[in-house]
């Protein structure tokens, strides 16, 4: 009898022990990577539109490179040594990165974000755009369906209708910051707009190369997807401020936070919440990543920082009065 209450007291212990080792591995959170080239405002809003959504859902680490192309590999190293389940690697030269010979065979699925132009990137374009692609990647991209640079051009006209001559700030190395540089002076040109190139190289130039292009002539800066010129975006602003000149941007957290006059952007906090949407969503074995189309915004918005016009003498249009936002 007591043998009988021995053996059936240890096959309770271990039943109750496997069941509780059953729910702890039930209850364990996949790990999602975030890696950021640099710590920007729009970035934070993508971050706060993410957790709105799944804060809770994953185990998640933020990694960032804080503008320093040197630190993109070892950023990429870091994220990968925490055995995640998911990367979201934000960004094309993060993107491209992740993808590079030295850790392709490692990535886990990757949520490639915050992307202007798919076909611009050399990763993206090897394991395809378009679904299915050869790989676990899905793609989000930060460029809307309605076309943001047409309405750039509309809103440079809009705000400054005399102006004839531009100054755009870029750098060479990041495929995001040609890309959308590009495409604002192809707008910009076909009306007529002259335009002046910016190059920067680094932090440091940024400053310079403003100055540059004020002594040009430029009778209003532009900033687009550029790491350098968004991080020195208040710099920017008041440099050109002594000299009357407004200052646009692709960016609507340096309208917010460093003053810059006008800004053409899409909502990074909806940029996040489609992330943590589609990271449910292909957690939850509804859809592959490889599977997903591309997935982008309907339209961007238009920011203005009032205090700054004002300074400048600009007032909003009529055509926009109704459909800015005000900071």
């Amino acid at each position: 009898m007591k043998h009988y209450i021995k053996l059936s007291i240890l096959i309770l212990f271990v039943t109750l022990f496997t069941s509780c080792k059953q729910n702890e591995k039930h209850f364990i959170k996949e790990k999602v990577s975030m890696v950021f080239p640099v710590t920007i405002d729009a970035f934070d809003q993508l971050k706060n539109g993410y957790e709105s959504v799944c804060k809770d859902s994953f185990d998640i680490r933020y990694f960032s490179a804080e503008g320093d192309p040197d630190k993109f590999e070892t950023i990429i190293q870091s994220a990968l040594l925490t055995k995640p389940d998911y990367i979201v690697t934000i960004g094309s030269q993060i993107t491209n990165t992740a993808f590079g010979p030295k850790f392709k065979n490692d990535l886990p699925v990757v949520i490639a974000s915050a992307i202007s132009a798919p076909e611009r990137i050399d990763a993206l374009v090897k394991v395809g755009i378009q679904p299915k692609r050869k790989a676990p990647v899905a793609i989000i991209s930060d460029n809307p369906r309605e076309n943001i640079y047409d309405l750039f051009s509309k809103v440079i006209v809009g705000f400054t209708p005399e102006v004839k001559k531009v100054g755009i700030l870029f750098n060479t190395s990041e495929i995001n910051s040609v890309g959308t540089a590009s495409k604002i002076k192809e707008k910009l040109s076909n009306i007529g707009i002259t335009i002046l190139d910016g190059v920067i190289n680094n932090l440091e130039d940024v400053e310079k190369v403003t100055n540059k292009l004020l002594l040009r002539g430029a009778k209003v800066i532009i900033i687009p997807h550029d790491k350098y010129a968004v991080t020195k975006a208040s710099s920017v602003v008041k440099l050109c401020t002594e000299k009357n000149v407004p200052v646009f941007s692709l960016d609507d957290g340096t309208v917010k936070k460093d003053g810059v006059s006008v800004g053409i952007s899409v909502n990074y906090g909806i940029v996040g919440k489609i992330i943590g949407q589609t990271l449910l969503r292909i957690n939850s074995h509804e859809v592959k990543a490889e599977d997903l189309p591309v997935v982008q915004l309907e339209r961007a918005g238009i920011y203005i920082n009032e205090n700054s016009l004002k300074k400048l003498g600009i007032k909003t249009p009529p055509e926009f009065s109704r459909i800015v936002e005000k900071y």
